[in-house]
């Protein structure tokens, strides 16, 4: 009993150990992001201004296509 609760431990901390270690250090990952923040021009933008004009553009783009 006590070999197999050792073995077990060891193979918990190792398997946590290693998905720590897979953690690329200088890409963003979900601990240090922060939430858009809708007042700073580039983020207004590039997050609501600029989805809403592929929209748009894709939409006109379908019905030019589908009329011709």
């Amino acid at each position: 009993m006590n070999l197999l609760r050792n073995s077990l431990l060891v193979v918990l901390l190792s398997t946590n150990l290693t998905s720590l270690a897979q953690i690329p250090e200088d890409v963003p990952h979900p601990d240090n992001n922060t939430p858009i923040d809708l007042s700073k021009p580039f983020d207004l933008i590039v997050f609501v201004i600029l989805p809403i004009v592929i929209i748009i553009l894709y939409v006109l783009w379908r019905q030019k296509k589908k009329n011709k």
